[in-house]
């Protein structure tokens, strides 16, 4: 049988933490184990939308998170100090195989 998996999921990250369209406000509903969900941003703009959930990106065989610009920093130090809390952290810390790009002003 053919393997299904995505090969590689890329990720761009928000500043506040935010991945494909999971908010901080959603971290409840992605945890319910489902691959797709609804969410609402408290944030601008207010659409209504769907998602794939951590669970569906972490059948991936790899995780590419990239991080660019310096408003990207504190997300960048987030990530490596190992915290949780953000919708960006039930990703990369469940997942054995994740690559990071980032740039300088994301780094420094």
């Amino acid at each position: 049988q053919r393997d299904q998996r995505h090969r590689a999921v890329v990720h761009g990250v928000g500043a506040d933490g935010h991945c494909a369209s999971l908010f901080a406000g959603s971290l409840p509903e992605i945890r319910t184990g489902q691959l797709v969900i609804a969410t609402n941003p408290e944030a601008a703009p207010y659409v209504l939308r769907t998602t794939l959930t951590p669970v569906a990106f972490n059948q991936s065989k790899k995780i590419i998170v990239t991080l660019t610009g310096a408003s990207k920093k504190s997300v960048f130090h987030h990530i490596h100090s190992g915290a949780t809390g953000w919708p960006i952290d039930a990703v990369v810390q469940a997942h054995k195989n994740v690559e990071f790009v980032f740039d300088v002003d994301a780094s420094s």
